[in-house]
């Protein structure tokens, strides 16, 4: 089994004078990574923030945010933590009102966070359930975009969506979760149209199995963990799930300047799952 990194892969590589030895990507941008505490959004945010951009972090859980804010202070980076529900309006707002205090602008919003529910099959979803995965994965993307867009023309910046390769096909028992993803990746196309006349850039990362703490208790709902994540790796052309920091690095490149010409597109990181 592909060994498993826990923490971004040596965050903020410095040379013997403490001086960072990486690209200068994010050099007076500030990004909003909203879900910021674990797993890709975690892997994204101290990213950015070795590239030199100013990070704000947005968590539900103060520990895991301030986690993330405290090692990247600790390699010399800058960030803040902005505590925070995505499934709810006025937290939405709130983090966007706290980071023009902060920083006064705001050049990229990452809409990492997300929910999967637990498996039902339709007849026997619970409508609360329901409520709660679109709330938390379709709807926070689309107000995030609404309240960062008037900040976001001042700047020409970029909004990257996460969705999901299971927002392209059908999937057993989740349908409120393929549901939310395909949304979010029909929402990304339209603001892209919307907003290119603007010179705000929008694109969607599609992830396929990676390990993070929200694939732990997929695989955990589904039974034997092992037995879970070895049949889903095998699936994959490659053989294993990705690791966070490698997704990390496309959504780097989608919100950087490198990603000028790209906007309205699907970008997959799924090992190869669907390819074949």
């Amino acid at each position: 089994m592909y060994e498993r990194i826990k923490i971004f892969h040596n965050p903020f590589n410095t040379n013997e004078s403490g001086g960072l030895l990486t690209e200068r990507n994010f050099d007076g941008k500030v990004i909003i990574v909203a879900g910021g505490s674990t797993g890709i959004g975690r892997a994204t945010a101290i990213q950015i923030a070795q590239e030199g951009g100013k990070v704000v972090v947005v968590a539900r859980t103060p520990a895991d945010g301030t986690e993330v804010v405290d090692t990247i202070k600790a390699a010399g980076g800058e960030a803040v933590y902005v505590k925070g529900d995505v499934a709810v309006e006025a937290d939405i707002i709130n983090y966007i009102d706290k980071t023009i205090e902060a920083y006064d602008q705001i050049d990229g919003v990452f809409h990492c966070a997300a929910y999967t529910g637990k498996p039902h099959l339709l007849a026997e979803y619970p409508i609360e359930e329901f409520d709660k995965v679109m709330k938390t994965n379709l709807y926070s993307q689309l107000l995030g975009a609404k309240y960062a867009i008037p900040h976001l023309r001042k700047t020409s910046g970029v909004i990257l969506n996460c969705a999901s390769i299971h927002g392209t096909f059908g999937f057993e028992n989740m349908c409120a979760y393929s549901a939310s993803k395909a949304g979010i990746i029909t929402l990304t196309k339209s603001l892209a149209i919307e907003l290119g006349k603007e010179g705000i850039r929008v694109n969607v990362l599609l992830p396929g199995s990676t390990h993070t703490p929200m694939m732990d208790n997929f695989e955990i709902s589904l039974g034997d963990q092992n037995a879970v994540r070895e049949a889903i790796a095998q699936d994959n052309a490659i053989k294993r799930y990705a690791e966070a920091h490698e997704v990390a690095e496309l959504a780097c490149f989608l919100l950087s300047e490198k990603a000028s010409a790209c906007t309205g597109g699907e970008y997959k990181a799924d090992m190869g799952y669907t390819a074949g």
